[in-house]
């Protein structure tokens, strides 16, 4: 009997500790609406508070500009002007209504309003289709003894229903690895021969300079240049690979955090406190063609298959986005219950024989995450050697280089064995390394520091790389 009330007490305790722990999520997710809604109207009210300023402002000087008109036309009508008088009066009407005109002109643009429409967030209107908006009620195993010990996470609301675009989970039905080929005993990084000679470094600091380099992104292109993204310097600047000189750079409108190569000899730059990703021309100098906005702080950026494929660490997340900025896909983060990304702040997509995935580099969880091209989590990388990972590049087939910052060394990630090794270090010159990248033309390798003193100078060695059919794509 005992039992039996111990256990109906239970229930009934379980029962009011869910019911309360709806309430609180629901207060808290309502205080959060209410406190977006609150921005929301004070931005309105804001532009329409400068459209009744211009406005007023406009009307105030409507009466000058008429009292003006009618003394022009007094003066020329005037019978008491001769001849002389009239020619020079009329010179000097002439003079007034060109600056009238200009007047007006100015009058008829500062009578507009600021035009603007109300745009739904993207992940609350994906929230909304799902039919569990606050989440889920779940079994538990935990038995009768722990159920007075039940708190708030017991109760799951990771929405996992949410849209069929937003994809969370392993997709082992869609992409099995074959490890059976994959022999230990072998050297792993055989693709990477010992780059023996280390040549002269490039000096990538320019008279524009206002703060040391941050070279947070280094990208091959075409006859013989290199491109770095300057965090510190807000620009992005072209070195040629032979000589080691200077070619150009572009200052941003913010900080560049990543960048990709596109088609048509233009290259793809991440500014995440703008919100924006911008295009620029390097067939010749380097040239601003195009930007778009994002609905976040974007980060990693990668192009494939006439498509962006982008990281934010805002609300962390990996989104595929067309070549306007919408959005395709998205996976992120369901909630606590469900951590995929901590801080993704760089992603690469390498293509090989059969699928390509993308590599999503996380300087929190210092891990590689790896995803198939519908943004299913396939597997994990993780380990000593890679905390605090920087930027990340393909070296060859199922081959990452990733710049261990925290370390100070480059590790060579086999992605289908799992195994690292660490090729560079601190004998190499290897301070905090944040950027690398292959030329497997001629054999290189750049790297970035980031070390005081040290991030002025991009390191380059000279090898040899085994042949590979994989393509890098960021």
């Amino acid at each position: 009997m005992d039992t039996y009330k111990k256990s109906i007490h239970s229930a009934q305790l379980l029962e009011a500790q869910q019911k309360q722990a709806i309430q609180d999520y629901k207060f808290n997710l309502f205080k959060r609406i209410e406190q977006s809604e609150r921005k929301l109207i004070d931005k309105i009210e804001e532009i329409k508070t400068k459209d009744e300023t211009r406005l007023t402002t406009m009307k105030a000087k409507i009466p000058g500009v008429l009292s003006s008109i009618n003394s022009i036309k007094s003066t020329l009508h005037s019978k008491n002007v001769n001849s002389s008088q009239l020619y020079v009066e009329a010179k000097r009407a002439k003079q007034e209504v060109a600056k009238l005109r200009l007047a007006l002109d100015r009058m008829r643009i500062e009578n507009t309003i600021q035009k603007y429409r109300f745009k739904g967030d993207i992940l609350s209107e994906s929230m909304l289709a799902t039919n569990n908006v606050l989440g889920s009620i779940k079994e538990d195993d935990n038995d009768d003894d722990a159920l007075t010990d039940t708190t708030d996470h017991d109760l799951i609301t990771d929405s996992k229903d949410m849209v069929e675009k937003v994809m969370v989970g392993r997709a082992k039905e869609q992409f099995t690895e074959d490890l059976t080929d994959c022999d230990d005993a072998k050297d792993f990084c055989g693709q990477l021969l010992p780059f023996v000679k280390k040549l002269p470094g490039i000096n990538a600091s320019i008279p524009s300079d206002w703060s040391f380099c941050c070279l947070n992104s280094l990208q091959v292109l075409p006859n013989d240049r290199l491109l770095a993204t300057d965090q510190e310097n807000a620009c992005i600047k072209l070195f040629n690979t032979k000589t080691n000189l200077f070619i150009s750079h572009l200052k941003l409108a913010g900080k560049p955090s990543d960048s990709c190569i596109v088609p048509s000899h233009r290259v793809a730059v991440t500014l995440p406190m703008e919100r924006q990703i911008h295009i620029v021309d390097t067939q010749e100098e380097l040239i601003l063609v195009d930007r778009f906005t994002v609905n976040g702080s974007c980060r990693g950026i990668a192009y494939y298959d006439d498509r962006f494929i982008v990281s934010y660490t805002e609300l962390p997340r990996v989104e595929i986005l067309d070549v306007n900025g919408e959005t395709l896909e998205i996976v992120l983060n369901a909630s606590l219950h469900s951590q995929i990304f901590q801080y993704p702040n760089h992603l690469r997509v390498e293509t090989g024989h059969k699928q390509s995935f993308i590599y999503v580099s996380d300087q929190k969880a210092n891990m590689i995450i790896k995803l198939n091209m519908s943004l299913q989590v396939i597997n994990t990388f993780s380990g000593e050697s890679l905390r605090a990972q920087g930027n990340i590049c393909g070296a060859g087939e199922n081959m990452l280089l990733v710049c261990a910052t925290k370390n100070n060394g480059i590790v060579a990630l086999e992605t289908k064995s799992g195994n690292m090794k660490t090729i560079f270090g601190q004998n190499d010159e290897i301070a905090k390394p944040i950027a690398t990248c292959v030329c497997r033309e001629h054999n290189r390798i750049f790297i970035s520091n980031d070390e005081r003193g040290k991030s002025d100078i991009i390191l380059v060695f000279e090898g040899k790389l085994k042949k590979s059919t994989e393509c890098s794509h960021g």
